[in-house]
């Protein structure tokens, strides 16, 4: 796997042009400031940092083998995976997992008892880094120094006093060790038994473990030499195990009959379920060498954390499913859940739903009518359903230890964790949705359509409060109602179909919309000011911008209009409100997969598509550091900048540069509004299915050669490195390539 696009950014000579330029510009000159990039670094130099930090290939390998066999009331089935992969930065750095993993399937002679276990066993041992490289990727100077000195230690390019004048990327990488070892158990049983004909008693079982190890060091050799006198980036280490399990158990009883025309299935079932986590931590620092760090005895300062939450969830359900006349559909269902997350006041909560439909086209005038409509129906449902997904003991006083007080009087102290609140309640959605499904010719058309309205009101959200109030806030019930609507639409097709050739093709298409249509006595919140997010009649995470009128001819500034439709040269008492909205919500996205099966090949490929607004910020410039400035190595530009004013009377899309402040283009519409739609090649896979002659000669039963394709093209006006992630700090999604086959014996 690799990165798939790159940034075109400055070149050497193109960079320096740009902070001479700058600093021309601002009448200063080069030793006016630390400058290392024009006094101190060779400006003969050029890195294409893309190509050192992210340019790597990521190799993955897969290997699964499974055994299975059984008897007509007993089948089984046992296999295992092993994996491993590195990834696109330098080093050398690998994720190993290996996978055991068995299913058993049996059965009565007569078929009233039936049994299925199903478990896997899972190893990963993870030793890639987390710091992400691609920021320092794209922005690094062009002529920052090399990466390692000559003796193999990393270079931080000291300056005459002996500081370091270069952050090196590889810090975070290279002499920090991290280890990531986690085991986790799954297993799952379902039973059932058949008492009379149409009354049948099941459950299902499960249990989960999961245990992990994580070893963290930090070593001098990964900070710059004038933090290494600091305890805390000094060598340090950390220790931590956690151990988590999550049981639960659903028994169910289900009845089925016929009665003349009406078909009634009836189901009541209760769940019952308990996670338990815990996770002891400790802290070391103070060796005197970097061989000792995973040796506790071995360090002055050890601090220790112990963590423990449990959450338990209670559920009694019910269904009524009725079908009369084989085209009219009825299903009922009510549910009481009950959360731990709740005070005993408000632990229990019912939910509900109602839906119906109508098969019209079991209606024998229309049926005969209609005679290429091979199957319609309307359908239409309302009800509600909940949430408690906030964390545990929310809802009572929290405590811990800290770390880093002196003990009062020899005794170690508590601290309050934050405000509690006792009075919170389940977050309740209530959903309508309708649609229409139908078969044209033999189903070889099949269409759909979906309007789905959800309404999310006393949501469970983290409620800012002000900093006098000694904590950042609270979790509470957001008074807001929050409107999700969404047509959804779904084709599938089979234009070709032969003996030998035989083309599927299935289209969706989702158009969402967001709003927020209700927040009684906002004013009166911190939510009151729209830059927050919340704007009533708006999307959630819509925010106010300014108008932007581009670069002023004559100055060579951005100019914004203020409320009287004047351009302004700045921020200040003049500009006025912001009173443009936007909102980075799509206008729509689907997907379109082909199948096309010719003999023995098959070819499936996927095109992703989506329609919406992005950041400008590898358009303007660098979305950490103006065109022209150097606040620390990440300067580096896109070309684009190259595009802009230099003398009175351009026309530019680019301001003059400059070396120093943020422009307000950044809180413009302009910088919020750019087309970041894409069309992307998601996945392609091809396949060759071995002839049978070939595998009766090697004696086997199956086998095929395939090759796999993820992210292969993408078609976007977005000058980044993605348009899905819209990020300049994380990696985008690889393009990938797997090649393997699979035999059958």
């Amino acid at each position: 796997g690799r990165v798939s696009r790159n940034v075109d950014m400055l070149d050497t000579r193109q960079y320096l042009d740009m902070r001479y330029e700058a600093i021309k510009n601002d009448g200063l000159s080069i030793t006016s400031r630390p400058n290392y990039d024009l006094q101190l670094w060779d400006t003969t130099k050029y890195t294409d940092w893309q190509k050192e930090l992210i340019g790597g290939t990521a190799k993955y390998t897969n290997a699964t083998a499974s055994v299975s066999g059984g008897t007509g009331t007993i089948q089984y089935l046992v296999g295992g995976t092993l994996n491993r992969n590195s990834n696109v930065f330098p080093g050398s750095f690998f994720n190993k997992t290996g996978n055991i993993h068995f299913n058993i399937n049996a059965n009565s002679i007569d078929q009233r008892f039936k049994l299925s276990l199903t478990g896997s066993y899972a190893v990963n041992d993870n030793g890639i880094p987390s710091k992400d490289l691609t920021k320092a990727a794209l922005m690094l100077a062009p002529n920052a120094p090399p990466l390692y000195n000559e003796d193999g230690t990393l270079n931080w390019a000291p300056n005459t006093t002996g500081s370091s004048s270069f952050n090196n990327p590889l810090g975070g990488t290279v002499f920090k060790e991290y280890e990531l070892a986690i085991n986790t158990l799954t297993s799952n049983a379902q039973i059932s038994y058949l008492i009379i004909p149409g009354l049948t008693i099941k459950s299902s079982f499960g249990y989960n473990n999961i245990r992990g190890n994580t070893f963290y060091a930090s070593l001098p050799s990964a900070y710059p030499p004038e933090d290494r006198s600091n305890n805390g980036t000094g060598r340090n280490s950390e220790f931590s195990n956690m151990n988590s399990f999550t049981w639960i158990a659903e028994p169910q009883l289900t009845f089925n009959k016929t009665l003349g025309k009406i078909s009634l299935d009836v189901l009541a079932g209760n769940t019952f379920q308990k996670d338990k986590a815990e996770a002891n931590i400790v802290s070391a620092e103070g060796f005197i060498n970097d061989l000792l760090v995973r040796n506790l005895a071995s360090a002055t300062i050890l601090r220790g954390r112990y963590d423990n939450a449990i959450y338990q969830y209670h559920a009694l359900f019910g269904r009524l499913n009725m079908i009369v006349d084989r085209k009219y559909i009825l299903n009922v269902t009510g549910r009481r859940d009950g959360s731990s997350r709740f005070g005993v006041n408000n632990q229990f909560n019912n939910f509900w739903s109602v839906g119906g439909a109508w098969i019209f086209t079991e209606e024998k005038k229309l049926g005969n009518n209609l005679s290429f409509l091979s199957f319609g129906k309307i359908r239409g449902s309302y009800g509600t359903t909940g949430s408690d997904q906030i964390g545990d003991y929310q809802y009572v006083n929290l405590y811990f230890t800290p770390q880093n007080q002196l003990p009062y009087q020899n005794t170690t102290t508590l601290v309050a964790g934050g405000i509690t609140n006792p009075n919170l309640q389940w977050e309740e959605t209530r959903k309508l949705q309708g649609g229409i499904d139908l078969g044209l010719f033999k189903d070889r058309i099949l269409l759909n359509a979906t309007y789905a309205r959800n309404r999310s009101s006393n949501q469970l959200i983290y409620y800012v409060l002000p900093t006098i109030s000694g904590v950042y806030g609270l979790t509470q019930n957001l008074p807001a109602t929050v409107q999700n609507i969404s047509w959804e639409f779904t084709l599938s097709a089979t234009p070709v179909k032969t003996r030998e050739f035989n083309w599927n093709c299935n289209v969706n298409l989702t158009i969402p919309r967001n709003e927020v249509i209700e927040f009684p006595d906002i004013e009166n919140t911190p939510y009151a000011n729209p830059e927050s997010g919340i704007i009533i009649g708006q999307p959630i995470g819509a925010h106010p911008y300014y108008h932007y009128l581009g670069v002023d001819p004559a100055r060579g500034l951005y100019a914004l209009s203020n409320d009287n439709k004047q351009p302004v040269l700045g921020a200040g008492p003049d500009i006025g409100g912001r009173n443009k909205i936007i909102s980075a919500q799509p206008s729509f996205y689907g997907g379109i997969v082909n199948t096309i099966n010719y003999k023995g090949f098959s070819l499936d490929f996927l095109f992703q598509f989506v329609r919406q607004k992005g950041s400008r910020a590898m358009y303007f410039w660098n979305e950490f550091t103006p065109a022209g400035a150097f606040f620390d190595e990440y300067s580096n530009q896109p070309v684009s900048v190259l595009n802009r004013w230099e003398k009175p009377g351009n026309a530019k899309q680019i301001q003059k540069f400059t070396t120093g402040g943020f422009p307000i283009v950044t809180q413009s519409d302009a910088y919020f509004s750019y087309d970041a739609s894409y069309v992307r090649l998601k996945n392609v896979s091809l396949s060759w299915q071995i002839p049978e002659k070939w595998l009766r000669t090697a004696r086997l039963q199956n086998g095929s050669l395939y090759f796999r394709g993820q992210n292969l093209a993408t078609l976007s006006r977005y000058s980044g490195l993605d348009p899905e992630t819209q990020s300049s700090t994380t990696l985008p999604p690889l393009q990938l390539w797997t090649i393997g086959f699979s035999l059958v014996l």
